[in-house]
């Protein structure tokens, strides 16, 4: 299952062994990343993954995993063949398995994820994430009302 993409490179989960791979299609050169201490493992509807090209044009892999509604997220370096776990501060109740969060999506030097419960109305918001700095910022969705809406209705 493809999860991420960015620049023809590939965030793929194996489907019976729940590992992710990094996959360069030019090439067909790809790294496992699963780990014996239980990282690179992806778990569909809990977990969450993002592509992007860190500061030293190095490309990374944000992997966001939400296990008893408690979130963890760790970034995998291509360059140093390597896990590290960072904070990644949000709302703990975004955090919790009941919202959706969408794969990654990078934007100059962040990588945004639209975070909505659907059966809950106006409980939508983007989440960035600075690749920079490991800040994460939360963003309202614009209001909208359909042509002929009366608020006062």
């Amino acid at each position: 299952m493809i999860l991420s993409h960015l620049d023809g490179l590939l965030c793929v989960c194996l489907q019976h062994t729940d590992k992710l791979v990094l996959w360069n299609l030019t090439t067909d050169a790809h790294t496992l990343l699963a780990t014996p201490a239980g990282h690179g493992l992806y778990t569909d509807l809990t977990d969450i993954v993002g592509l992007y090209n860190g500061a030293s044009k190095d490309y990374r892999v944000l992997h966001l995993s939400r296990r008893s509604d408690l979130l963890s997220a760790h970034v995998y370096s291509r360059q140093l063949g390597s896990w590290r776990k960072i904070a990644f501060g949000t709302n703990h109740e975004y955090q919790k398995c009941r919202f959706y969060w969408s794969p990654g999506t990078v934007c100059g030097d962040t990588l945004y994820f639209t975070v909505c419960v659907c059966y809950v109305v106006g409980k939508n918001l983007v989440v960035g994430f600075d690749t920079n700095t490991e800040q994460v910022i939360e963003i309202s969705f614009p209001q909208y009302h359909p042509p002929g809406f009366s608020k006062a209705s």
